[in-house]
């Protein structure tokens, strides 16, 4: 029972953390969006099959990371006593990926759009990338805080 509630607790993880990375790739994905068929198309099919192909290495990057944050015991409990830290860190992911939107930290390109060079701006790549990494990351290794699963332990004889 105890390996089962792990495993689903994983992959409860696992998905908050894909989902987080896509609300975060959409989001910059529709910063880029370009009027038209073909854009509209962009972003209802490609960019949400793209977003869930660089999920995949983004994910596995984090897991490895994090490792030692399942499986070393002591490392384990201080983080689940400092179960706030990853609050916090999603937060700071999530303002370095806003940074990367404002307009002091944008970069900016020149295009040749039908037979015309126009100028576009988009997030600072390396800002963007920073964020997310660091929000898919403290989502992926985010757990319910140890006082509370000591308190379902011992009161509702709950093998957390």
């Amino acid at each position: 029972m105890r390996k089962l509630l792990k495993f689903i607790g994983f992959g409860i993880q696992m998905a908050s953390a894909f989902v987080v990375f896509m609300c975060i790739f959409m989001s910059l994905a529709l910063l880029d969006y370009q009027s038209g068929i073909d854009g509209l198309l962009s972003i209802l099919v490609f960019q949400p099959v793209m977003g869930a192909i660089f999920s995949l290495p983004i994910l596995l990057l984090c897991l490895v990371v994090g490792l030692p944050l399942r499986f070393v015991q002591g490392l384990n409990y201080w983080w689940r006593t400092h179960f706030y830290l990853s609050f916090f860190g999603i937060l700071i992911g999530t303002a370095i990926v806003v940074l990367a939107c404002l307009p002091g930290f944008t970069e900016t390109f020149t295009v040749v759009r039908e037979g015309v060079d126009v100028s576009e701006q988009h997030p600072d790549t390396y800002l963007s990338i920073s964020g997310t990494v660091t929000a898919v990351f403290f989502t992926m290794h985010q757990y319910l805080p140890r006082q509370l699963t000591e308190i379902l332990k011992t009161r509702f004889n709950i093998p957390v």
